[in-house]
């Protein structure tokens, strides 16, 4: 689906409708490769809905607008050329009353007879071209409710793949390896109310290799949530990471809030830089260039003034000599 670039109005539906409850039985397959196969592809088809949908709100919008305009000249010809052809027949009219003067009255009977047809004639056009018009006015395709539709359906395959009786690490990692995408999709309410406490659980996982793609993940969703949802719910979770057993699970949290740091208020920038800056004497020189890594990056997300009267002052106690600058 994601290599057709655009679809038909009428294929609105095809997604919610067709597509994701024809895959339902997918996060129950008895294969663990179809499952994550599956997981990998959700969020492909997420974004490949969403731009189907605003390529026929874009679509539909543009073809209305000349249409529109056909029918308005549609209705301003009606409404002139009827009544010249009303007025040819009056002519004609007054001629025959001209040359059989004899028979006023009749005539003056035959002549009404076109006139009022022609009347008639008139509004009847005029008003078929005034409802077409207004049906061309109403929209081909109503994004708000589609869209909110195929959220729904997607939604219904986050949950079952995350918290599902045949959910594995295998199948989390494959969501979070795009939930960039995810996140694009859902929007910033659907990310906090949906996609963030379903994501939080991979950090009860056993394995560490869940928990640091968690934090891979978070790094590309942050930007998306919101500063209240970073302070709320990430930055105690980072936290915590930053005293995890595993050496690249606390790497891979350092460096997801050196990839958000510019997202979140100095307060709690300030906070985070005071548990991190200890990390620069860690055993690990992979967390100690994480611990550089986001130094660096909140140097350049604080002002001067608080770079250089708290930030410095946080680091000196595990700096072998003062840097001439921080960023």
């Amino acid at each position: 689906m994601a290599s057709l670039a655009r679809l038909p109005p009428a294929d609105a539906k095809v997604y919610h409708d067709y597509i994701l409850p024809s895959l339902s039985l997918l996060p129950h397959d008895s294969e663990e490769s179809v499952r994550v196969a599956y997981a990998l592809a959700v969020a492909h088809l997420a974004a490949a809905a969403h731009e189907h949908l605003l390529g026929m709100q874009y679509g539909s919008s543009n073809t209305t607008v000349p249409k529109l305009a056909a029918a308005g000249t549609a209705v301003e010809t009606a409404s002139i050329t009827l009544p010249s052809e009303h007025s040819s027949k009056m002519l004609d009219a007054n001629s025959r009353r001209t040359s059989r003067s004899g028979r006023m009255s009749s005539s003056d009977d035959a002549t009404d007879q076109p006139a009022h047809g022609s009347d008639a004639g008139a509004e009847t056009l005029t008003a078929s071209v005034v409802q077409q018009a207004a049906a061309l006015q109403q929209p081909l395709v109503r994004y708000d409710a589609e869209m909110a539709a195929v959220r729904g359906a997607v939604e219904k395959v986050v949950l079952e793949l995350v918290t599902g009786t045949r959910s594995s690490a295998d199948i989390k990692r494959g969501l979070l390896s795009h939930a960039h995408q995810l996140g694009i999709f859902f929007g910033r309410r659907d990310i906090n109310d949906l996609l963030l406490p379903l994501l939080i659980t991979c950090l009860n996982a056993g394995e560490w290799q869940l928990r640091g793609s968690f934090f891979g993940a978070i790094a590309s969703v942050g930007p998306h949530t919101g500063r209240d949802s970073l302070d709320v719910f990430l930055l105690p979770c980072l936290e915590q990471a930053l005293v995890d057993g595993e050496t690249a699970v606390v790497s891979d949290a350092v460096r997801c809030l050196a990839a958000v740091c510019s997202y979140l208020r100095k307060r709690s920038l300030l906070a985070a830089a005071n548990k991190v800056a200890p990390l620069l004497q860690h055993h690990s020189a992979a967390v100690r260039c994480s611990a550089v890594a986001f130094i660096t990056a909140a140097a350049r997300a604080l002002p001067a003034a608080d770079v250089y009267t708290q930030l410095s002052v946080m680091v000196a106690g595990f700096l072998q000599q003062q840097p001439l600058m921080f960023t």
